[in-house]
C-alpha cells in the first residue's frame, strides 16, 4: 500500500513539473521537442517495465523520491521490494506520459463547439 502511495505522490510531482513547463511557455518548436522526449521516455520505460529490468535511472529517481518529505517509506538497500518500488516509479512516469499526450492534444475550446451550451440572443 505504501509503493502505492509513492507512485501517486511521484505521478503528481511529474504533473506538477509538467504544468511549471507549461506556465513557461513554448514555442512551436520546444513543444515539439518536449513530445519528442515525452514520448522517447515513455518508450524507455515501457520497455523496463515489459523487460522487468529498467534502465539505471529508475533506480536513482526511487532512491530520491524516497527522501521527500510526503514519502513515509525507507528501504534497506537490500529490501527484496525495490524492484516493485522502482516498477511503480515506472508505472507512474507511464501514466504521466499519457496525460502529456492528452495535455499535448488539447485544443481551446469554442463557445460553439461545447456540448450543451447553448448560446441566447441578448436580451432588449
Amino acid at each position: 500500500m505504501r509503493i502505492k502511495h509513492v507512485e501517486d505522490v511521484y505521478f503528481a510531482h511529474l504533473l506538477d513539473e509538467d504544468n511549471d513547463v507549461r506556465l513557461e511557455g513554448m514555442t512551436d518548436d520546444e513543444l515539439e521537442g518536449y513530445q519528442r522526449l515525452t514520448d522517447n521516455m515513455d518508450h524507455v520505460n515501457q520497455q523496463g517495465i515489459a523487460r522487468g529490468y529498467p534502465f539505471g535511472y529508475a533506480r536513482t529517481e526511487a532512491e530520491e523520491v524516497l527522501k521527500w518529505n510526503n514519502v513515509d517509506l525507507k528501504l534497506n538497500p537490500e529490501s527484496p521490494s525495490w524492484p516493485k518500488l522502482i516498477r511503480a516509479i515506472l508505472s507512474a512516469s507511464v501514466r504521466a506520459a499519457a496525460a502529456k499526450r492528452h495535455r499535448n492534444e488539447e485544443r481551446r475550446a469554442h463557445p460553439g463547439m461545447i456540448p450543451g451550451l447553448v448560446r441566447h440572443a441578448p436580451l432588449a
